[in-house]
């Protein structure tokens, strides 16, 4: 029984009413979707906050918690790239090949993905492994030469992370493009996880190596529920070529837009860890602690509702129902204002206490939480501007605009350093948080522009027709 069979509706008790209710309209089955997500990715999130305190109190903001930091950045940062241009670029090709020729095309465009993603991965890896002798001093400028060399050495030990998480956000694609939306969305659970286990096991006397090692262990064990998901869902994962198909094109060449946008929007993590490493010891640590709960958040509430609507949005523009992706999008713009603003405001209000509660502890002091709560409070303006600008980039991408959503990304990011430069320079560390969150604010402007000129232009072009 799939989430689509009517019978399900027909289930007597509370479950049958919630299912009726929630597939009535499309707004409600993304509702029901995002609901599902939220709580998968909320259960995320604590593992996360759990495995960030017990970080926090064995390493604090120690010189060989900022040396891992950094030799994560540029690792972390193909991920982001990879993951982010995969799904935006893959959903609505997979919905749209399913839609119009059949499972089997989708299974052959699955095997073309797997093939191409794997061979990017396998060559970012050793691109990056190449460039790491001279680009991690240049990151990591103010370091010490004892620190560069821990974090070189932490930096190639943390190089698989590459395709084993790469090779995860596919699957996680495609599995949300089925609306299989639950097991990917709380699969990733088992790296926090991992990462505690290893640091209670061997933390004493492994050290950092010990969160290293709890990240490799615990994303390899994600990529395999991924995997085994998949195939019970009749998906096969063995890489095939069978030539550039129409479906292919349109996933490498929206990919390929993507990837820049994806490439320039994703730096914003690199440019604040650098430019923070610019100010001293503690303030690469500030905006890594910083950002956690302000992180969570938007999994729990924007990613989630982008990962719900991404298949929707896909299915009525494959449909060219207009109409209905005005509804949906003047709907949840609604709902995530009502409720993001007034979060926000109460999180910014007890900002202090909420790092004393997660984080004060062992190794981190309570200097280390008037800094960053700081940098916290910062970041959390963002929120509103965050979730809404992450609705209207979905409905782009699920309109194939994606070269709209690469400007934007490139204008973002020169924004970015400039703000930082600024705001850096008066309010320290926490100016760079501030700088994220006016970023993003003149980002929502960008993509709702190009959102409300698409609607008028078809809408004219509709009259035109009409009138004729």
């Amino acid at each position: 029984m799939t989430e689509s069979d009517p019978k399900a509706c027909t289930a007597p008790g509370p479950l049958g009413s919630w299912r009726e209710w929630a597939t009535v309209s499309v707004n409600r089955k993304i509702f029901r979707a995002a609901l599902s997500v939220a709580i998968m990715a909320g259960v995320v999130s604590v593992g996360m906050v759990v495995r960030e305190i017990t970080i926090a109190a064995w390493f604090g903001t120690s010189d060989a918690l900022e040396a891992y930091l950094i030799a994560v950045l540029m690792p972390t940062y193909v991920i982001n790239v990879v993951g982010s241009a995969f799904s935006s670029s893959v959903i609505p090709a997979f919905v749209h090949v399913r839609e119009i020729e059949g499972r089997e095309a989708a299974q052959r465009l699955f095997s073309h993905i797997m093939t191409l993603s794997a061979l990017l991965l396998a060559l970012v890896t050793l691109a990056l492994g190449t460039s790491g002798w001279w680009l991690l001093p240049v990151i990591g400028s103010a370091f010490s030469a004892e620190k560069i060399e821990l974090t070189r050495v932490l930096f190639y030990t943390v190089l698989p992370l590459i395709i084993l998480n790469g090779l995860s956000q596919v699957w996680s694609s495609v599995l949300n493009a089925r609306e299989r939306f639950v097991l990917a969305a709380v699969a990733p659970i088992a790296e926090p996880l991992a990462v505690v286990a290893a640091l209670l096991v061997v933390g004493d006397r492994w050290g950092i190596f010990a969160l290293v090692s709890g990240s490799l262990v615990g994303c390899a064990i994600q990529m395999t529920v991924l995997a085994t998901a998949l195939r019970r869902h009749g998906m096969v994962l063995r890489p095939r070529w069978n030539g550039m198909d129409p479906g292919t094109r349109l996933v490498v060449h929206q990919y390929l837009v993507l990837l820049a946008g994806c490439l320039v929007q994703n730096s914003g993590l690199v440019i604040d860890q650098a430019m923070a490493a610019m100010l001293g010891p503690g303030s690469v640590a500030a905006i890594n602690y910083g950002n956690k709960v302000v992180g969570a958040l938007q999994t729990v509430g924007a990613m989630a509702l982008g990962t719900a609507v991404m298949p929707y949005f896909s299915r009525l523009s494959a449909a060219g129902d207009l109409d209905g992706l005005r509804n949906v999008l003047s709907t949840y713009t609604k709902l995530i204002l009502v409720t993001t603003v007034p979060v926000t405001i109460v999180l910014i209000a007890v900002s202090e206490p909420l790092v004393q509660l997660i984080f004060q502890r062992g190794a981190f002091t309570a200097a280390d939480t008037e800094l960053v709560a700081y940098v916290q409070a910062m970041f959390l303006i963002q929120l509103p501007f965050f979730t809404l600008g992450i609705l209207g980039v979905r409905l782009l991408s699920a309109r194939f605009r994606n070269f709209a959503v690469a400007t934007i990304a490139t204008v973002n990011a020169i924004l970015k350093v400039g703000l930082n430069y600024i705001l850096m320079s008066f309010m320290g560390v926490g100016g760079i948080a501030l700088a994220t969150s006016v970023v993003y604010m003149a980002s929502l402007a960008m993509v709702f522009a190009v959102v409300i000129r698409d609607g008028r232009s078809r809408g004219a072009r509709s009259a035109m027709i009409a009138g004729r």
